[in-house]
């Protein structure tokens, strides 16, 4: 267990050093992310007038807002910038679906902020037990 003199000269140690600046952030020094716009049409997209639209841009802009934080939008397929996240080209991929092998790449929200569902109807007497089932069907 840590000794009370020690936890104190940690307390000033660093509290020295974030008056000195190592630690802090001058207010005139704004902190630059570049966060990846993959256009899916009805959650992410460009607006008209330039701006990036759709729910996961808005939250991640209100939030980068709220903590003096500027975002620079990179534009692409959704492939391409999660290349350029693996190669440390952009630092943030908004709107990104849980997998494994994302995780390895991103950290993601303990909480979701929305849930995306779907629905297959199938004709009486099909059966549908995964993906495979559906390989060389019609489907509209």
């Amino acid at each position: 267990m840590l000794n009370a003199k020690f936890i104190l000269v940690l307390f000033l140690a660093l509290g020295a050093m974030a008056v000195d600046g190592s630690l802090a952030q001058t207010p005139s020094e704004k902190v630059v992310y570049k966060a990846g716009l993959a256009h899916v049409p009805g959650l992410m997209f460009r607006n008209p007038d330039g701006t990036p639209g759709g729910f996961p841009c808005e939250i991640l802009a209100a939030a980068a807002r709220d903590e003096g934080i500027e975002l620079e939008w990179v534009d692409g397929t959704w492939p391409e910038l999660f290349n350029k996240l693996k190669a440390g080209e952009i630092d943030v991929l908004p709107g990104t679906q849980f997998s494994r092998e994302r995780a390895q790449y991103l950290d993601y929200l303990s909480e979701g902020l929305c849930a995306m569902w779907g629905e297959m109807y199938l004709r009486k007497g099909t059966s549908f037990n995964g993906l495979d089932d559906l390989r060389n069907k019609r489907i509209g």
